[in-house]
């Protein structure tokens, strides 16, 4: 099977430039082209997006949900209700989030290190 090579080594290097100008104006081209499909693209998949999100916010304002939905968003407020109850109002603060800073120093370190505390493990962990 024969193999052809162009430009072949050796050739013209002034042939050479004008076939890598030519195939860098055909690359910008096809980009220029197509710019405005990508870009509609890209719009259209934000405004799908922004469509459901906002189909969404309707359903539940104008209470259009299914009965499994209505049932599990209000067991959930429930809970969290519970929840504030139980554990912010004993701290008196709004949240039911706990957050601690906890002292880690190391032997021969003379420097002290803060470990923020972001989960419920972390702190559990150190009870």
């Amino acid at each position: 099977m024969p193999v052809f090579m162009y430009p072949q080594p050796g050739g013209n290097p002034l042939l050479s430039f004008i076939i890598g100008l030519a195939t860098i104006a055909v690359v910008v081209g096809l980009a220029i082209f197509f710019l405005p499909f990508i870009a509609s693209l890209v719009l259209g998949i934000i405004l799908l997006g922004l469509a459901f999100w906002v189909w969404n916010w309707l359903k539940i304002k104008m209470g259009w949900e299914s009965k499994e939905v209505k049932d599990f968003r209000e067991a959930m407020q429930r809970a969290e209700e519970e929840a504030r109850r139980q554990y912010g109002a004993a701290r008196g603060e709004g949240t039911v989030y706990e957050r601690e800073e906890v002292r880690v120093t190391r032997i021969g370190s003379v420097r002290d290190r803060r470990r923020n505390m972001q989960d419920v493990e972390d702190i559990e962990e150190l009870r």
